[in-house]
């Protein structure tokens, strides 16, 4: 079974955030689900990892609301790749 990215971001953020993988749709807030500044950051490392891009400095970080904008800008990156 192939895993989308929007799968594979799902998955990381269930892991650091500890949430149950239900609970981390495209819509959830990373707030809601009590992902503080450093999760964040081990967020972005567990992508970069993973998908072998350079995706999110701080400035970044502190935009992304959502799980989806998560997912979209890896899309992004990876699309440049």
């Amino acid at each position: 079974m192939n895993l989308t990215i929007a799968d594979k971001v799902a998955a990381i953020v269930s892991e650091v955030s500890l949430a149950s993988r239900d609970r981390v749709t495209q819509d959830a807030s990373l707030d809601d689900l009590g992902i503080e500044s450093l999760d964040r950051v081990e967020i972005a490392s567990e992508i970069e990892d993973m998908f072998g891009i350079a995706t999110l400095d701080d400035e970044a970080l502190v935009q992304i609301e959502t799980v989806g904008d998560i997912t979209r800008l890896v899309e992004k990156m990876v699309g440049e790749k």
